[in-house]
């Protein structure tokens, strides 16, 4: 076979599996403080989605969620945590509005997004702060 052939064989199949393999989605996130008491965070999902994701922030255990939206799944006041299951996802940016009963200090804040990758490996990052 001369080098012409090889080499465009070679690019077919690279680009053959490029186009079929599964890609890696990534779930990010920012988490900002819109007022001493309301916090929102921005989830951004690449394609392919995950088709669920779990969201966890700890918080104090001594402030109380006045509203949530969308809203929370579990909360955990004597852990000070609450999760948010996102179900059904598409690519795109999802936010999730909080506010609470006392003021929040963002710094103190820990928020963790954990969902599987089209691999099935779990995947777990920490959201950032604006």
């Amino acid at each position: 076979m001369s080098n012409c052939i090889v080499w465009t064989l070679w690019s077919f199949l690279l680009t053959l599996l490029v186009l079929v393999s599964p890609g890696l989605a990534e779930v990010t996130g920012t988490i900002e403080q819109k007022d001493p008491k309301t916090l929102c965070l921005d989830i951004k999902i690449t394609k392919p989605a995950p088709s669920t994701a779990i969201i966890t922030m700890d918080v104090p255990t001594d402030v109380t969620v006045n509203k949530s939206e969308p809203n929370y799944s579990r909360v955990s006041k004597e852990k000070g945590q609450i999760q948010w299951l996102l179900k059904d996802i598409k690519p795109g940016t999802t936010k999730i509005v909080v506010s609470f009963d006392k003021d929040i200090d963002l710094q103190k804040l820990r928020v963790i997004i954990r969902y599987k990758d089209a691999s099935g490996n779990t995947i777990e990052s920490e959201i950032k702060k604006k």
